[in-house]
């Protein structure tokens, strides 16, 4: 049994159709809801997930509190997203706050402070794997976009269709710099 939430009304829509293709309406679920106040009604969890949705909770001790009240005692919470690596350079900042902006995050942590959270909220550490080798960097098309940012970043992006794109090319080139990193971190909830 599972229940998935998700702010997005498309990611819905296209999960149910998914589920119910499947067959597995009487057992799988998707809400549109906020992840970080999920609804009355969701039961408590032996697993639960957040992949790239961490990073835009409005508060991530608030959302280590929720975790700590859905997931039962010896269950495990999974956390696939970016983390901030040691940097301090202007340059750096610089690339972090044009990801930030570009793509609407929360908050970006280090590791150390999502353990900190974490152990806060009655979770253990029990590893994080860095992904960050196996994203496929320097594709053509992160070219070409480094490309439209290098010729057309200096217009005022923020709020139109393209700022994601300054958001993109920011985050990559912190990937590649080693200024972020693209994490799975593995917690278990104390008894």
């Amino acid at each position: 049994h599972g229940v998935g939430l998700t702010v997005s009304p498309v990611q819905v829509d296209h999960a149910r159709r998914r589920i119910d293709a499947q067959g597995l309406a009487d057992r799988l679920q998707c809400l549109e809801a906020d992840f970080s106040r999920p609804p009355d009604g969701v039961p408590p969890v032996d697993l639960a997930y957040a992949i790239e949705s961490f990073v835009h909770a409005p508060d991530p001790a608030a959302f280590f509190a929720t975790c700590a009240r859905l997931v039962r005692p010896g269950g495990q919470l999974l956390i696939c997203d970016d983390f901030r690596r040691p940097a301090s350079s202007a340059k750096a900042s610089g690339a972090v706050e044009r990801f930030r902006q570009g793509w609407h995050l929360n908050s970006l942590i280090d590791r150390a402070e999502l353990g900190r959270l974490a152990d806060a909220a009655g979770f253990d550490h029990e590893r994080t794997d860095d992904l960050t080798p196996h994203l496929r960097l320097g594709r053509p098309r992160d070219r070409l976009i480094a490309l439209f940012i290098a010729l057309f970043g200096w217009l005022p992006l923020d709020g139109t269709r393209a700022g994601h794109l300054v958001g993109g090319n920011a985050l990559h080139t912190c990937l590649s710099k080693g200024w972020i990193g693209y994490d799975l971190a593995y917690f278990r909830r104390r008894a």
